[in-house]
């Protein structure tokens, strides 16, 4: 077994412990190219000097642990080349276990913490203005305003909260109207209403599964999902109903 091979096992390990602790994860996701490499790296070589020196300690003091070691060495020593030149059996033991106790490690990690879990959600999504809105929106239950590359527009309730661990890359409204932008002065013209077809009651939350008054029985709101891809989303921005008639009267002299 080369020691290329061995090495590769600490960087699988703080992978999957990165990817499955909430301290991390978040972070993880939104990480790409060699920034995601060196966080795995880091948890990895973090786990395995751990657990290095928590075996030289036991080492050092307990005797029946060191013949436990004294035999694994024998017993794995002809699967290293040149082992006469340096004996990589403990690093290989060590990097081994740190990776089958990366993922244990994490989820008892999570429930230790599970009160700080909403706290590194934030700290995760503070640089991100999109996610930002989305999760206070989804949170609130308050709409958003979507305005799309074609200036079409788009007013809704969020459908569930994003997936902190995840890369976002659409989300999905149940839309309460939609219009466009015009092309003159960008002022916001809506055009369909759908709460004259399912009220403005059918949050997500509450509702959205009944079904709709006749002709349109075997339908229900959630029907009316639409998603919408987050590169084509130009703006977007939370929505008042009362706020948006405001602006819509002329400015007092």
């Amino acid at each position: 077994m080369e020691i290329a091979i061995l090495v590769l096992l600490p960087l699988v390990g703080g992978y999957i412990f990165a990817s499955n602790w909430d301290y991390t994860r978040y972070d993880l996701a939104r990480e790409e190219g060699h920034r995601l490499y060196f966080r795995a790296a880091f948890w990895g070589v973090a786990l395995c000097a751990a657990l290095m020196l928590v075996h030289i300690l036991v080492y050092h003091f307990s005797g029946r642990y060191r013949e436990c070691v004294l035999y694994v060495r024998d017993l794995l020593d002809p699967w290293f080349k040149d082992s006469e030149k340096g004996n990589p059996v403990d690093f290989a033991v060590m990097a081994t276990i740190s990776m089958l106790l990366a993922y244990p490690l994490a989820n008892t990690l999570n429930r230790i913490f599970h009160k700080k879990r909403l706290a590194w959600v934030f700290r995760a999504i503070e640089h991100d203005d999109v996610e930002r809105i989305l999760h206070r929106a989804a949170s609130e239950r308050r709409p958003v305003a979507a305005t799309m590359a074609n200036r079409k527009v788009y007013v809704g309730f969020v459908i569930r909260t994003f997936e902190s661990d995840k890369l976002r890359k659409s989300f999905s409204v149940l839309p309460l109207m939609s219009g466009y932008r015009m092309e003159q002065d960008g002022r916001l013209k809506f055009t369909t209403f759908y709460t004259q077809i399912y009220g403005t009651d059918a949050h997500p939350a509450h509702g959205a599964r009944a079904s709709l008054p006749k002709p349109l029985e075997h339908m229900s709101p959630q029907d009316f999902e639409v998603a919408l891809p987050l590169d084509l989303v130009q703006s977007l921005s939370l929505f008042d109903l009362e706020a948006y008639k405001q602006f819509q009267h002329p400015a007092r002299a």
